[in-house]
């Protein structure tokens, strides 16, 4: 089983913060990242923060992969929520799934996932980046690969 987990692209801040939107730049980016996406044929259920640069973003990775069901927003994907219930989540999930957040909250979730720590940094996601974790059984995770936008525009 799969967990691919993204940091929203580059956004243009607006007051409240939930409509903040995708910049060109990152509506730019995004959709190449789908399309470098597009032939590994990714199945997965997608699920954003809510917040409108992550349902951008969801929507635009979703155009690169097989979706199970539909892109739908979800509460606990925020960059201060706690990380345990989504890990323990995950630790329970059957199927592939794409989780669209923020920071720090997704560098958080692959360090309680990779180390049982959240606290102990293994990676900095930039704005744009994509991560797949394979779970090695309950509660064991490997990272597979990870892109960032700017290697491949």
């Amino acid at each position: 089983m799969y967990i691919y987990l993204a940091r929203h692209g580059d956004a243009i801040y607006l007051q409240p913060d939930e409509l903040s939107p995708l910049s060109p730049k990152g509506e730019k980016e995004i959709e190449a990242l789908a399309a470098f996406l597009t032939p590994l044929q990714l199945r997965a259920a997608i699920f954003h923060s809510g917040k409108l640069r992550a349902q951008q973003t969801a929507e635009r990775l979703a155009a690169g992969m097989l979706v199970n069901g539909t892109v739908t927003a979800r509460a606990g994907l925020n960059s201060a929520d706690s990380v345990s219930p989504i890990a323990e989540e995950l630790n329970k999930a059957t199927t592939d799934i794409l989780l669209v957040g923020h920071m720090p909250f997704m560098a958080k979730l692959v360090a309680q996932l990779i180390n049982k720590n959240e606290g102990q940094d293994i990676v900095h996601f930039h704005k744009g980046t994509i991560m797949c974790l394979e779970s090695k059984g309950y509660q064991e995770w490997v990272i597979q690969w990870v892109i960032h936008p700017g290697l491949i525009i």
